[in-house]
């Protein structure tokens, strides 16, 4: 690999990087609003999709962690 596409690299990395804090930030601004939520509306449906997308939003961001870690090692 040479120093462009090193270069190229590094900045998809930190890419990846602000992608992932961002949906990290968006992840825990749905937690702030779950748990605000009434109990009797944590368990109910619209609770159940909240958390839905909290779980979903935690996974794409570990995901994109683990891309930042494997662009790491290439870099």
């Amino acid at each position: 690999m040479n120093a462009g596409q090193r270069k190229r690299i590094c900045q998809i990395k930190d890419d990846l990087e602000e992608l992932q804090a961002e949906i990290e930030a968006i992840k825990e601004e749905e937690e702030v609003k779950f748990d605000n939520l009434p109990d009797n509306f944590q368990g109910g449906e619209q609770g159940e999709k909240m958390q839905e997308c909290i779980n979903t939003l935690e996974e794409v961001a570990d995901y994109v962690g683990s891309a930042v870690i494997s662009m790491e090692e290439i870099s």
